[in-house]
């Protein structure tokens, strides 16, 4: 009994790349929306302020974008609400009402089921290569139950609630900052603009992390409930495999004693622990070399 050779191949079937595109996707429609709520937020306070600007610049006590020249009082009052609201913004509140949806966490739901189905599948797959009809029979349900959905149905909502509030608090520093010189509301409103942009592109990074990790858990549970204890890892054989990874590749571990990863750290993990890792766990039996 030999552990399939086809590398290449295992490395694409191996791994739930049209699950990660489609979570990918989901992931950043709801950063977007908890930012729309975010944006409707603070869409009162800018538009006094930009109404206060105005009026600042038709008086004799213009006020330009860039000096230290002492804003009108209507203007001074205007940029304190909006440090006030900006400053008052927490993820947390935006976040809970767009993340403890039903239609929400019933999705997150079914990309958990998603992914077990697709690592049982890809699993059972590799071992029926190397037992032929002696494989054992598991079902989903073995692998996935309600622990492991509501588990990453709560990472994702705490992964999402803090990029937001991370980017709300890198927003803050620029607007503090900005609004004190009397900035143009119009450049005001790009700098919100690009500090919620940002969060967009971590967040497909998020995405792409969690299903990679849960990939990976589920491969684990798969293999040991059918008594393999080790695994050959494999990568995903393209331009952005890790140099560490590369060095671990089609080499054999024991689930119970995970490779170290990061050499620096000391840090060890199994294929896709890492971040953003998309190695595959390819089963090994005892007499497989």
């Amino acid at each position: 009994m030999k552990t399939p050779r086809n590398f290449r191949q295992i490395a694409r079937r191996g791994y739930p790349w049209r699950i990660e595109k489609s979570f990918e996707r989901f992931t950043l429609a709801i950063v977007r929306k908890v930012h729309r709520r975010i944006r409707e937020h603070l869409r009162d306070s800018l538009r006094r302020y930009r109404g206060a600007y105005r009026e600042a610049v038709r008086t004799e006590r213009k006020v330009e974008r860039a000096d230290a020249a002492e804003p009108t009082p209507e203007l001074s009052a205007a940029i304190q609400e909006f440090i006030r609201t900006t400053l008052a913004l927490s993820a947390v509140d935006f976040a809970r009402d767009v993340l403890n949806d039903e239609k929400v966490r019933a999705r997150l739901a079914r990309f958990a089921m998603g992914l077990g189905t697709f690592g049982v599948a890809r699993n059972r797959e590799a071992l029926g290569e190397i037992l032929g009809p002696a494989i054992p029979q598991i079902a989903v349900s073995d692998i996935i139950g309600e622990p492991e959905i509501e588990a990453f149905i709560g990472e994702n909502v705490d992964l999402i609630t803090k990029l937001s509030q991370v980017e709300i608090d890198r927003m803050n520093r620029v607007v503090l900052k900005s609004v004190q010189t009397g900035i143009d509301p119009k450049d005001l409103a790009v700098i919100v603009e690009d500090s919620l942009g940002v969060a967009e592109a971590r967040a497909r990074l998020i995405a792409r992390d969690q299903v990679a990790k849960f990939n990976s858990q589920v491969s684990q549970a798969t293999q040991q409930r059918s008594g393999i204890m080790r695994y050959r890892w494999v990568t995903a054989r393209d331009a952005r495999v890790r140099e560490r990874h590369s060095e671990l590749d089609r080499k054999i571990f024991e689930w119970s004693d995970p490779p170290v990863v990061d050499e620096r750290t000391g840090r060890r993990e199994h294929p896709g622990g890492d971040y953003q890792c998309r190695c595959v766990a390819i089963p090994v039996f005892d007499d497989d070399e």
